[in-house]
């Protein structure tokens, strides 16, 4: 009886969750893992950003507001084609990431209506300024993935290593 309860509000959850996000225009999709979104995604591929997207839009009446819709169409030159049919050059990429020019990034998306849909953040990740995509040479799309993500993976070790000393030295200057 109780897991036919939790059932019933997790479904609940579920349905409200959908209703939210289909009356926004825009679902998107918790990570599931990376399997799911490499089988889901169409194109997987690297792209270098060519302009960091602006931050805001200015409507029509004349205000300012946050990026349209929680994404950002950022432009991108695709360097690299893992999976799909694509085309090298500029593309548009759509995305909740505010990628940064001069930045490569791995794109799991679906080309639609002359762009990359990659909605969901974990969609982009980024691979840094100075990624040789040589090393990807010879090895399979799962060889490719796996080295790509511990790219990744290693940039942030460095990253929260620096950010941990950073915080470890404002700490000792505030408490003078």
């Amino acid at each position: 009886m109780k897991l036919c309860k939790k059932m019933h509000h997790k479904l609940i959850l579920v349905v409200i969750f959908g209703i939210a996000l289909t009356a926004s225009g825009l679902v998107i999709w918790p990570f599931q893992s990376w399997d799911h979104l490499i089988q889901k995604s169409r194109d997987i591929l690297l792209t270098r950003c060519t302009k960091t997207p602006s931050l805001s839009i200015t409507n029509t009446d004349g205000s300012v507001s946050d990026y349209r819709n929680g994404l950002y169409a950022v432009q991108m030159e695709a360097g690299v084609i893992l999976k799909g049919i694509t085309n090298y050059g500029p593309v548009i990429v759509k995305s909740q990431y505010p990628a940064r020019q001069g930045e490569w990034y791995l794109v799991f998306g679906n080309f639609e209506s002359g762009g990359y849909q990659a909605y969901e953040s974990y969609r982009l990740i980024l691979l840094g300024t100075d990624f040789p995509t040589n090393i990807l040479a010879g090895k399979s799309l799962d060889g490719q993935i796996q080295l790509l993500l511990k790219w990744r993976l290693d940039m942030l070790d460095k990253q929260m290593q620096h950010d941990q000393e950073e915080k470890k030295r404002l700490e000792q200057g505030i408490q003078k």
